[in-house]
């Protein structure tokens, strides 16, 4: 659970912060459904995996202007930089007495290591 980064048409347009519906299982669905994710495509969108999954940001044509938009949006660039290399970020993470939410927990698995 958390945050993730979709390949998505450029002209996905599913409603921001709407479950897509094919996460959602079917009163009366059998063993046999299975979940559907939305179409693939050449864009770039973050999608929050907490509930059943739904966009929570525009689609941008390139890696470079999510990264902009997410620097944007507050979050520091040691976390950006993780998350779209992982293209996942749980929902918080603690560290040293502090909580990191959302993107920024990310910035606490991207510690690089010194070079020997």
């Amino acid at each position: 659970m958390g945050r993730e980064i979709k390949r998505v048409p450029l002209d996905f347009n599913h409603p921001l912060k709407v479950v897509w519906p094919g996460f959602i299982y079917p009163s009366g669905a059998g063993e046999d459904w299975e979940r559907q994710e939305p179409p693939s495509g050449e864009g770039w969108q973050v999608w929050e995996t907490v509930s059943e999954g739904s966009p929570i940001s525009p689609v941008f044509s390139s890696e470079k202007e999510l990264k902009q938009y997410l620097l944007g949006q507050g979050y520091s660039e040691n976390a950006v930089d993780y998350f779209i290399e992982e293209k996942w970020c749980p929902s918080m993470a603690f560290s040293g007495g502090v909580l990191y939410n959302n993107i920024e927990a990310c910035s606490q698995f991207n510690k690089k290591q010194p070079e020997l």
